[in-house]
């Protein structure tokens, strides 16, 4: 009995050891060709990813990855799980794993895709040893009036085009110029930006890394790799978080002025907005020769929501309308936490509103009101109950006179 214990244990462990390994099941990745310059990779499913590296790729500087919906994934650098967060850029050297897994009913299927991040190309180390990565390395800037563009170049003498300078804030259009030589990898907030297109004009803070890589076809005796991190950003006319303006590099702020007064400001290279109006920056630039100037609006107060209440008869709540005194602002009201239609700007169903007005600044207030709901009866009904409660009264005491007896 004992022996049969133990086999039936060992059976039911190998069931279970099988049925775990079954669970997760190893399958290839399919190419999937490219989208907007990424390549894209499927698993059976055709869910899947896309990222700049291929399968295998060994002379990455840079890895992005942007995975569909429905998928999960870990990283292992040099065998070991890191964390990762999707579209998150990967610049540490080192032997990567990337493994994607998608479900299957009750079992998963995994996948690997291996790639290796470098800090510069082996071959260049073995011949060059004082090869290099130098981040955020001193640039030159040059300013060309015609096209309106600052080129900024690199140590050995590659360079870009931008219509802003380097930390500079606009809000205007942003284009850059990227030849070929150069790899460019565009961050908007907290996301990668696909596709061929340098030309930006998004409302938001940008973040471009550009990687000037030797040329060993050229004639150049700089062997490093350069990567420079270039910000800007691009506001709407009126904004509400801005607590300083900094001059971008390279320039420092020549003048300010606020509502039309001048004010002198405490420093070349920024200057604290404290308080709301219009404000304009002339910024300039010794060494490119050139001036830079920024007019914007800072408001930080919310716009207000005017209500006017409608009772009935009885004094009881009828209905409620509203009316901002900001047109450039926007209502949004939800009646018992669903969105509720109301163009006319009045309130008539019973129920918990909450109406949010946001403005172009951002600025945002909420208010609550309450309509309670309609009665049961209506005010005709409950006139007639009432009187015919009031008449079975008075019939009774005029019968209780009539049958009343004196002891």
């Amino acid at each position: 009995m004992r022996w049969k214990l133990i086999a039936v244990t060992a059976l039911f462990l190998w069931i279970s050891a099988a049925a775990s390994f079954a669970a997760d099941m190893e399958v290839m990745l399919i190419p999937a060709g490219t989208e907007e310059e990424m390549n894209r990779y499927e698993l059976p499913d055709h869910k899947g990813f896309l990222t700049n590296l291929k399968s295998g790729d060994t002379e990455a500087v840079v890895a992005a990855f942007s995975f569909d919906d429905g998928l999960s994934y870990e990283l292992y650098r040099d065998g070991e799980q890191v964390s990762y967060v999707n579209e998150m850029l990967i610049q540490a050297s080192g032997s990567y794993e990337m493994r994607v897994f998608s479900s299957y009913g009750e079992d998963r299927a995994w996948a690997s895709f291996p790639f290796t991040i470098t800090e510069f190309d082996a071959a260049y180390l073995e011949e060059f040893q004082f090869g290099k990565v130098i981040e955020q390395p001193e640039m030159e800037m040059k300013f060309h009036r015609a096209e309106g563009e600052f080129e900024f170049f690199f140590p050995n003498g590659q360079s870009f085009r931008a219509t802003v300078p380097d930390g500079g804030v606009t809000r205007g259009e942003v284009s850059l110029t990227v030849p070929d030589h150069l790899t460019a990898v565009v961050k908007y907030e907290d996301s990668i930006v696909t596709g061929d297109s340098h030309t930006f004009w998004k409302p938001g803070n940008y973040m471009v890394m550009l990687s000037s890589m030797p040329d060993l076809q050229g004639r150049s005796a700089d062997y490093n790799t350069y990567v420079k991190y270039f910000y800007f950003r691009i506001i709407p006319e009126r904004v509400n978080d801005m607590e300083i303006m900094n001059a971008p590099a390279g320039f420092y702020i020549r003048s300010v002025t606020r509502n039309g007064a001048g004010i002198k400001p405490g420093s070349r290279e920024y200057y604290r907005m404290e308080r709301d109006g219009r404000y304009r920056f002339v910024l300039g630039s010794e060494k490119a020769g050139v001036e830079y100037t920024l007019e914007l609006e800072k408001d930080t107060v919310a716009p207000v929501i005017h209500f006017k209440r409608s009772y009935g008869r009885f004094g009881d709540l009828k209905s409620v309308s509203y009316s901002i005194g900001n047109q450039d602002a926007v209502v949004k009201v939800k009646l018992n936490g669903d969105y509720y239609m109301a163009p006319s700007g009045e309130l008539t169903d019973g129920g918990v509103y909450i109406l949010s007005v946001e403005d172009r600044a951002g600025n945002v207030r909420e208010y609550r009101v309450t309509i309670p709901y309609e009665r049961e009866f209506s005010t005709k009904n409950t006139i007639i109950v009432t009187f015919m409660i009031l008449l079975a009264i008075s019939g009774f005491m005029i019968y209780a006179r009539r049958n009343m007896r004196v002891i």
